[in-house]
């Protein structure tokens, strides 16, 4: 589903009621703020939205591949609300997670921090950025939470491993092993990466997507015309697990 980003209002489900706890996973780039981090808007509208129906415990959740913390990387963008956690990947327990697929398609387990299965509701939310049209989407956004000790290269800070194995297969078990249950997309903005790594540039577009990650992920890439295999891989895969 999409909507103009200035009606946006988060609507939390009726069963938020009962929740225990609420985990958040926003994209943060150390000295970034949006369109290349999650706005600050955003996740106070998440929030406000959630605080409607519940008094649940609510968790930020993300990870760092600079030399700053996410605490401090969440301070710079002024992500300071009430009665909310903080949380580093980097600091929490994680735990080993089973790729639910009969056949995965690069990655059989996945380290998981173990405040994501311990937790009643998860959400994502990333801004809308992409480079040579592909882009960074609501599947690709939970590779912010995967602990960056393990799977980042210390060298370059980059998923080295992954794009060995092949991103599109590692984000495809990852869809699987990670079922978030709603994904925001922050739209209001298109930022375009330049190839060369430089600052990019940035589009209006006015709009937010947000549902099941997948289907939101195909939504956009109908609306912008982007390259996204991995969807291909995750359709597979649900075939894979009826024949199972």
């Amino acid at each position: 589903m999409k909507e103009d980003s200035a009606k946006f209002e988060f609507v939390a489900p009726v069963s938020l009621a009962r929740a225990r706890r609420v985990v958040i996973c926003p994209t943060v780039v150390e000295g970034g703020k949006y369109p290349l981090s999650t706005s600050r808007e955003l996740l106070r509208n998440i929030i406000s939205g959630i605080r409607k129906v519940s008094k649940t415990d609510i968790v930020l959740l993300a990870s760092s591949r600079s030399n700053k913390s996410v605490q401090e990387i969440f301070a710079s963008l002024k992500y300071d609300f009430d009665r909310v956690l903080v949380m580093d990947v980097a600091d929490s327990l994680c735990v080993e997670v089973e790729n639910p697929l009969p056949k995965p398609f690069a990655i059989s387990t996945f380290w998981v921090p173990s405040v994501i299965l311990s937790s009643d509701y998860l959400i994502t939310t990333t801004p809308l950025k992409s480079r040579r049209k592909k882009a960074m989407m609501a599947t690709a956004s939970l590779l912010s939470v995967l602990p960056p000790t393990k799977y980042v290269d210390k060298k370059t800070g980059d998923w080295k491993n992954f794009n060995e194995l092949g991103i599109d297969k590692v984000l495809a078990d990852m869809y699987f092993t990670l079922p978030f249950d709603v994904a925001i997309i922050e739209a209001t903005r298109h930022y375009i990466c330049r190839n060369d790594g430089g600052l990019g540039r940035s589009e209006d577009l006015g709009k937010i997507y947000y549902g099941e990650s997948a289907e939101v992920d195909a939504e956009i890439s109908a609306d912008m015309g982007f390259k996204t295999t991995y969807l291909d891989l995750v359709a597979e895969g649900y075939r894979g697990m009826e024949d199972w």
